[in-house]
């Protein structure tokens, strides 16, 4: 059965004032096709500085989306998801933002990967902006596709099919490094000569051999995950992700141990095993490296930098500052 394929035309209609909307290609089974490719361009607002540019490549419950952008403000895109996906992501340059319907969030930077899953329904993601133009690698497939690789897999694959099947929004790890494995498949998945059926069975293999990789990357990220409680991983995770989001807002132990029902024990305990950091030294080090691209990408003052992560007054921040990177935040304004 035909899936349903726009235009550039069809796509551009549906940018919205405050949102840019995207429909995905339904991925059910009675939707498949055999082969199809399609590219697209969107121009966000009056002028051209703003660009998107799509290509897809669907067969037999599997798609690969290819993006690359170049943005000189942040934007918020609404992605309309027909059917439950597997999303594999590889985030090549900039960073961007997911916010899920459960409200979680998963921040990825420049050369991380990640494996979520998705209701049907809509995905909120922010695009952030850069410097250089960002780009990324999208792999979704169907859950027929992909459920006996994952029901026989290694342990990981094994534990996120059953958080899947539960309905969860859900990714072990959150973002890992992209490794160098990783990028010569990419490369190889985005520069096919193949054609038509052969470049779909081709692809295919590929993105086989990408999910082992991601599978191995997850199970073997930390020994330490099999010494911790199951139901607290999650919780761990959640913690680093509220740090890693919530630069400067409320981070002590017992706020994080009440907002995430996690025991003030388990926290300390799991976190430092999990992460190799101290909450606290954890929480320092992403308010610093906010610092620091605050200092120098928006070019704000140092005692706005201290106001915005909620230094009580430019003193503690430079302290703190300085006994974190050895140097003066002034030494980033000169």
């Amino acid at each position: 059965m035909a899936n349903e394929f726009w235009g550039i035309k069809d796509v551009i209609e549906l940018i919205m004032k405050e949102e840019i909307y995207i429909r995905r290609d339904n991925l059910k089974e009675n939707q498949f096709v055999d082969f199809s490719e399609k590219s697209y361009e969107l121009l966000v607002g009056d002028n051209t500085d703003k660009l998107f540019a799509f290509k897809e490549t669907s067969f037999r419950g599997l798609q690969v989306v290819r993006c690359d952008y170049d943005l000189n403000s942040d934007e918020r895109i609404s992605l309309d998801i027909k059917s439950d996906a597997l999303e594999m992501h590889f985030r090549l340059s900039g960073n961007s933002t997911a916010v899920c319907d459960d409200g979680l969030q998963l921040h990825s930077n420049s050369g991380q990967h990640s494996l979520l899953y998705h209701h049907e329904g809509q995905k909120k993601i922010d695009m952030h902006q850069s410097k250089n133009p960002g780009s990324f690698l999208e792999i979704r497939a169907s859950i027929a596709a992909v459920q006996d690789i994952f029901i026989q897999g290694n342990d990981f694959q094994k534990r996120f099919f059953e958080h899947l099947q539960k309905g969860r929004h859900y990714w072990e790890g959150y973002t890992l490094p992209i490794t160098a494995q990783m990028y010569t498949v990419v490369q190889q998945l985005t520069s096919c000569t193949y054609s038509g059926m052969m470049k779909s069975f081709f692809m295919e293999a590929k993105i086989m051999e990408l999910m082992l990789l991601q599978a191995d990357a997850y199970a073997n990220q930390n020994p330490n995950v099999q010494k911790i409680k199951s139901a607290d991983i999650d919780k761990l995770y959640a913690v680093k992700n509220y740090l890693d989001l919530n630069k400067g807002a409320p981070a002590s132990l017992e706020f994080l141990s009440k907002s995430m029902m996690i025991p003030t024990k388990n926290l300390t305990n799991g976190f430092k095993q999990l992460f190799n950091s101290t909450v606290l030294e954890y929480r320092i080090k992403v308010m610093m490296q906010q610092a620091v691209y605050l200092l120098e990408e928006e070019k704000l003052y140092v005692s706005e930098v201290s106001d915005r992560l909620g230094y009580a007054n430019p003193q503690h921040f430079t302290t703190a500052f300085k006994k974190h990177f050895g140097y003066l935040p002034s030494a980033l304004k000169a």
